[in-house]
C-alpha cells in the first residue's frame, strides 16, 4: 500500500500550482508539502480509524489533490479502496469540537513521529519563499488580529516584522547578519494580540513560533536546526 502512495506522480499538480497567477507556493515548499502529504495517506492507509491532521501546508496540497477529482477518487480507490473524505469543519463548532481537533492533531503528530520521525502538524506554519521573495507566516489569535514576519534574501539585510495593536504601537525584530544566529522578537500584548517572527536560515530548515498563554509573557519565535 505503501509503494502505490510511493508511486503518486504530482508533477502535473505541481506545475498547475505554481503557474497559478497568486501563487505562494515555490518549488522548495511544493516538495515539503508533498513529502508531508505521502506522510499523511500513509497514517491515513496504516491507521483507518484514527483520523490524520496534516499541517496547512500539506493539506492546501490535498486540497489541489481533490481538486483533480477524478484523479483523487481514482488513486483513492487504488491505495484506500475507498475514497478518503475531507472534513473541513471540524473544530469550528465552539470549545469542545476545537479541543478534539487538538487531540486528534497530538494523536497524528504521535503517528507520524512514531513512523517518520517528524511531526505532522504544528500550531504555526510558515513557508519560505525564493530566494528573491520574502516569506511571510501568520497566526490568527483573531481573524483580525493577524501577525506577519518576513525574511529578507540578502545576508546583510535585516527582516523587521511589525504587530501594530495601534498605530503608534508596533514591534521590530531585526535579524541577525550571520546565517547561524536566529532573530528573535518580543511584544507585550494582550492574551488576544500576539506577535510572531520567523527566520529560516536554509529551505530545509522551519520555524516554528509559539506565544505564551499569560498577557505578562512575550511570545518568542526562534529557528530550528532539524529539517521536518
Amino acid at each position: 500500500m505503501w509503494q502505490a502512495i510511493d508511486a503518486l506522480d504530482f508533477s502535473r499538480m505541481k506545475a498547475k500550482l505554481l503557474h497559478q497567477k497568486h501563487a505562494h507556493w515555490t518549488p522548495v515548499s511544493l516538495e515539503q508539502a508533498e513529502s508531508g502529504y505521502r506522510q499523511f495517506l500513509k497514517l491515513a492507509a496504516r491507521y483507518p480509524d484514527t483520523p490524520a491532521v496534516p499541517s496547512e501546508q500539506v493539506d492546501a496540497f490535498w486540497h489541489a489533490h481533490i481538486l483533480d477529482t477524478r484523479r483523487y477518487a481514482g488513486d483513492c480507490e487504488h491505495i484506500f479502496g475507498y475514497v478518503l473524505h475531507h472534513d473541513p469543519y471540524v473544530g469550528i463548532d465552539g470549545p469542545d469540537d476545537e479541543a478534539r481537533l487538538l487531540a486528534m492533531a497530538a494523536a497524528s503528530d504521535a503517528l507520524s513521529t512514531r513512523e517518520f520521525g517528524t511531526p505532522l502538524t504544528s500550531a504555526a506554519y510558515c513557508a519560505r519563499a525564493a530566494a528573491d521573495e520574502p516569506a511571510y507566516c501568520a497566526r490568527m489569535a483573531k481573524a483580525e488580529d493577524p501577525a506577519y514576519c518576513a525574511r529578507v534574501a540578502k545576508a546583510e539585510e535585516p527582516a523587521y516584522c511589525a504587530r501594530m495593536a495601534k498605530a503608534e504601537e508596533p514591534a521590530y525584530c531585526a535579524r541577525m547578519a550571520k546565517a547561524q544566529e536566529p532573530a528573535y522578537c518580543a511584544r507585550m500584548a494582550k492574551a488576544e494580540e500576539p506577535a510572531y517572527c520567523a527566520r529560516v536560515a536554509r529551505a530545509a530548515e522551519p520555524a516554528y513560533c509559539a506565544r505564551m498563554a499569560k498577557t505578562a509573557e512575550p511570545a518568542y519565535c526562534a529557528r530550528t536546526a532539524v529539517a521536518c
